[in-house]
């Protein structure tokens, strides 16, 4: 299994709803994350719309069809129609980060925190992020990376 992640800090609500906008259009129109995120407004909207925004990017890096995915929103979003993709997004405070799985079976569970991070199971990767000055702790976990 491969593993990706991406981090960033949480910016405008308006820019963001633009964003969205822009590439809701890239995936397959089953799809129903888009149309309920749309609902959500504040910290939950922004929280949610930059881990879709940083998951979209890793999809793009790692050269996966996102018009093939069906992203369902059952207060957690995830990928319903292919088990060699998985996705997790976590945030503290002003810093979202979303880690990408890929592979059969894929599995992930991402954590971030400016302190200490208790490990989700079968931690594989713990590490430090800064941004803007300040430390973010993250742990990964899942099934290992290959």
């Amino acid at each position: 299994m491969k593993t990706d992640f991406s981090a960033c800090i949480l910016t405008g609500e308006a820019a963001l709803r633009e964003r969205l906008e822009n590439i809701a259009g890239s995936y397959s129109p089953e799809s129903g994350c888009f149309a309920a995120l749309a609902q959500k407004a504040g910290r939950e909207f922004e929280v949610t719309a930059c881990g879709f925004l940083l998951l979209d990017n890793l999809l793009l890096k790692n050269r996966i069809n996102r018009a093939d995915l069906i992203i369902a929103d059952g207060g957690n979003p995830r990928i319903i129609n292919r088990s060699d993709i998985a996705f997790g997004i976590a945030a503290a405070e002003s810093c979202v980060m979303c880690c990408l799985a890929m592979g059969e079976g894929a599995e992930i569970d991402c954590r971030i925190s400016r302190g200490s991070v208790t490990p989700p199971e079968n931690c594989f990767e713990t590490g430090v992020i800064t941004s803007c000055g300040i430390k973010y702790h993250y742990s990964i976990g899942g099934r290992s990376a290959d």
